[in-house]
Formats: structure tokens, C-alpha cells, sequence
């Protein structure tokens, strides 16, 4: 028996070179193993996770089935007989809850045989043995793969595909082959690597775990032929190669928002590859808001080779409230912010202008009657740019205590978007949602687009503008609303 040979051989060769240090490593490890992940592959002879991650003794958990399938919860039931007793969610328990690693990974690859069975069994059901354990594996748990596969030949142009879990954090979109590189088997072969994150989130255990995030999901997909191995980006929504000029953003891109109880309060920090995200000042980044959290870590995950500090203003908002390198308060937030109000842009019209009145009569009018009605004020619009009290003290003072009624970090939010639009009844409107942001800044460029109507103006200049302002004010209502509002996680 020629296998068996070459099997017995092998041992003979591994006591003669390998054993030895192996042995060492069994020992070092033998009371205190840590392994940080659990590798679920193909049981494909050509597939060897050891090899391809340089894992030594300990790294890793590995389960191996036919086609890396991880069954659905929904495939059994959730207490008694009903739950399921496949390797597969057992290993998942002994691996996150009982083992207490931090990764869960899904490793498809090209070729797969166990892929291409459950493709041919699907074009030809003819070709369904009725008495194969492995085509009843297939079928059944390749099912919701194959249904995916077929919305994606039927349009090519269509979006990209929705992996839904219950738990928003683990839901994600993803584009298959955008390129059109891949035939169809393996197409169905990333899909279904990706379909396994999907089941894994599906079970009750792990729910605990994957809303304290203290377990991450990742698939990945080994080329046989070329011996290169892809990671699934969700920020990118695609398998990009793992290499030299891929990793360190590719280990970025691993963000995740873990939360503590301190002094009776929970905090959220948001990690990158496991390293704690800090401040320009130094200090660690601790957040009240979950919703908050999981934006700024959507922001870090989402940059490129390059970090744009400009993409990412909810994290310069936390940044500046947490070092308040100005030693503000909040007293002194609202003052600097009434400030603004007694000159506030939509409070102070151009009688000269019969174009510019009509304009500002058409949609400065609703803002300021939108302030009143909210805030019980009484404000009017001034034709004296001269003109200091605009502003009457008791509508000062309603602003003042409206102002006051946030906290730090929302004034923080509050002041840079008055400071950003030069007004404070616009960011009212923005953030009590009676106005979007890009309405907001439309309203506060005014005048310069009446000017631009009559004398033009350099679009592209005008538009850059524009969309600064924009996102600037945006940024700002979200971080207003994140620290004003009990929002679940489940409202992003």
C-alpha cells in the first residue's frame, strides 16, 4: 500500500529532524497555550494552513471539512435536540467561548472540488446521489451560496451582494471578481467563503462575544495554482492579495470597538489590530457613545495607503474633546457659540439686491421661523449690518440654555459647525433634522451663488467649497446627535 508508505515514512523522517524541536515547543506551551484564531478550511490535500501562515505549535485551532461550510443556526434549532451538533459550531464554542481567541477564520480556495460537486450538482440535479453524505452536505448548506451566485450571473451590473447578520456590525457588502478573472466555480467559491462568516454570526453563543467585540470574522481565499492567498476587505468590499505592499494597510483595516465598565460608566476604545486608538495628546480614546465608537472606527477602516485627517472629522471632533487642548468648558463653548448668534448669517438680509431678497425671503425666512417655533424665540431678520441688537437678551438667553442642555462633546460638535457656516440657527435646523447638511450649506453660501448667478464664477473652485462645507457640517450634526441621543448601535 504505496499511501501508507509514504505516511509511515514521513513519521520516520519527522523523528529524525522536526521531532526533536517540535517536542520543545509541546512543552513551552504544554500548561499555557494561546492560540489566537481558528482556522476553518477545505479538507483539500493541497490546502495546508500551517504552510501558507507560517503558524507554529499553538498559533492556531484548524477545523477542515468538505467545502470550509459552516452550518446556519437556522439549520437546527436553539435549545435541546434541536441544537446542532456538527464539528463545526463545536469548534467554534471550544475555540471563542471556551478558548477565548480573538479571530474566526474562513479560508476558501480555487479549484475546490467539493465547490465544483456542489456547482455540477446544481446545473445537472440529476447528478444528486441520494445516498452521498457529502452531496447532502453540500446541497444543504451550499444552498444559500448558490442562490447569491445566481442573482450575480443573472446581472452582472447589479450591486453588490448583502451579507446580513443581526448584528449590524457583521453585516457587509461584498463584489465578486470585479475584475471577471475568476470562472464560475470559483466564484461560488469565494461566495461561499464569505456565506460562513454569515453562519458563523448566526449562532446564539456567540452573540455575546461578537457584540463585545472581542471576536472578529475575516475571510480569506488561497489561489491553488498561483500560491497566493487573498483577505476580504469590508471597507473595500472586495478579496484583496496579501503581500509586501498590501499587509500593513490590510492590518489596519482590522478595527474594532471593545468597551469597558469604569466608575459605573461603560466607555468605548476603538482598536486598531489591537492596539488601542489614541489621541493626538497622547491618551487613549474613550467614547460614551457606542454609535460614536463604531463611526470612527468606520472611518479608520475605510482609508487608504494614505491617512486624510480630512476624511476623518468625527475622529478629529474626539480627538479635540478628549485633550481639550484649549481647556475649554462648557460654559465657555456657548459663549463663543452666542457670539455667532448676534451675527449669525440668516439673521442679516441684502435689501440692495432685489434678487438676493427674494432669495432670502424663499429660504432664510423658514430657518429662522424654524428656530422660533423649536426654541420658542422671537428672532427677525436685521437690513443693518450695523445693526447690535439683533438678538434681543431674553432670545439670547433661551439660546444660552438650549445650548447648555448638552454636554461637552456635543458642544464641541455644535461649535465647529457654527464656526463652519457662520451661523447658528442653520446647524439648529441640521441637527433637530429639519434641514440635510448640503440644504444647510446651500442656504449659508447665499449670497455667493446670487453673485455667481449674476457675474459666473469658477465652478470647480465653487464646488470644492461647497462640498467642504458640507461634510464639515455633516460631520459635525452626527457627532452633535451621537452625544446627545441614547441611539442603539442598531440605528446605523
Amino acid at each position: 500500500m504505496p499511501g501508507l508508505h509514504k505516511v509511515l515514512q514521513g513519521i520516520v523522517k519527522f523523528r529524525q529532524t522536526a521531532r526533536k524541536e517540535m517536542v520543545k515547543q509541546f512543552e513551552q506551551i504544554r500548561n499555557n497555550p494561546h492560540p489566537t484564531a481558528v482556522f476553518f478550511s477545505c479538507m483539500d490535500s493541497r490546502m495546508l494552513p500551517a504552510r501558507f501562515t507560517s503558524s507554529q505549535v499553538g498559533d492556531m485551532f484548524v477545523v477542515r471539512n468538505s467545502g470550509n461550510m459552516i452550518p446556519h443556526a437556522n439549520n437546527y434549532g436553539p435549545a435541546g435536540y434541536e441544537v446542532s451538533v456538527t464539528t463545526e459550531p463545536a469548534a467554534l464554542e471550544l475555540a471563542v467561548k471556551r478558548g477565548h481567541i480573538n479571530h474566526v477564520i474562513v479560508c476558501g480556495h480555487s479549484d475546490c472540488k467539493a465547490i465544483n460537486t456542489l456547482y455540477n450538482i446544481h446545473k445537472c440535479p440529476h447528478t444528486f446521489d441520494p445516498q452521498s453524505p457529502m452531496d447532502h452536505w453540500l446541497r444543504r448548506h451550499g444552498f444559500a451560496s448558490l442562490k447569491k451566485l445566481e442573482e450575480r450571473l443573472a446581472d452582472k451590473t447589479a450591486k453588490p451582494m448583502k451579507f446580513v447578520s443581526d448584528n449590524p456590525s457583521f453585516s457587509f457588502e461584498a463584489i465578486i471578481d470585479p475584475e471577471d478573472k475568476w470562472g464560475v466555480e470559483d466564484k461560488l467559491s469565494q461566495i461561499n467563503t464569505l456565506q460562513q462568516l454569515e453562519n458563523c454570526a448566526s449562532h446564539g453563543f456567540l452573540t455575546e462575544f461578537l457584540e463585545k467585540k472581542t471576536v472578529d470574522l475575516h475571510a480569506m481565499w488561497f489561489d491553488i495554482f498561483a500560491g497566493e492567498m487573498y483577505l476580504f476587505s469590508k471597507p473595500r468590499r472586495k478579496f484583496i492579495l496579501v503581500d509586501e505592499g498590501t499587509v500593513d494597510k490590510l492590518e489596519e483595516e482590522i478595527v474594532d470597538v471593545i468597551s469597558e465598565e469604569t466608575q459605573g460608566k461603560k466607555l468605548y476604545k476603538v482598536t486598531l489590530d489591537g492596539r488601542m486608538l489614541k489621541t493626538q495628546g497622547g491618551n487613549v480614546l474613550q467614547i460614551e457613545s457606542e454609535p460614536l465608537a463604531l463611526a470612527i472606527a468606520e472611518e479608520w477602516a475605510s482609508q487608504e495607503q494614505q491617512l486624510h485627517m480630512g476624511h476623518m472629522r468625527l475622529t478629529g471632533l474626539a480627538f479635540t474633546a478628549q485633550d481639550n487642548p484649549l481647556h475649554l468648558t462648557r460654559e465657555s463653548i456657548t459663549a463663543k457659540i452666542l457670539e455667532y448668534l448676534h451675527g449669525d448669517t440668516v439673521l442679516f438680509w441684502n435689501s440692495e439686491s432685489e434678487k438676493l431678497s427674494r432669495y432670502q425671503e424663499q429660504y432664510w425666512k423658514p430657518v429662522i421661523d424654524t428656530a422660533n417655533e423649536g426654541l420658542g424665540t422671537s428672532l427677525k431678520p436685521c437690513t443693518n449690518l450695523f445693526e447690535t441688537d439683533v438678538v434681543s437678551p431674553s432670545d439670547a438667553r433661551i439660546v444660552e440654555k438650549w445650548l447648555m442642555s448638552h454636554n461637552f462633546w456635543a458642544l464641541t460638535g455644535m461649535q465647529y459647525a457654527v464656526e463652519s457656516v457662520k451661523s447658528v440657527l442653520l446647524p439648529y435646523s441640521v441637527v433637530t433634522f429639519k434641514l440635510q447638511a448640503e440644504d444647510a450649506v446651500h442656504r449659508a453660501m447665499l449670497e455667493q451663488k446670487s453673485q455667481a448667478e449674476t457675474w459666473g464664477s469658477v465652478e470647480w473652485a465653487h464646488g470644492v467649497e461647497e462640498e467642504e462645507l458640507t461634510t464639515r457640517l455633516a460631520a459635525a450634526a452626527l457627532f452633535v446627535y451621537f452625544n446627545s441621543n441614547a441611539v442603539t448601535k442598531k440605528t446605523l
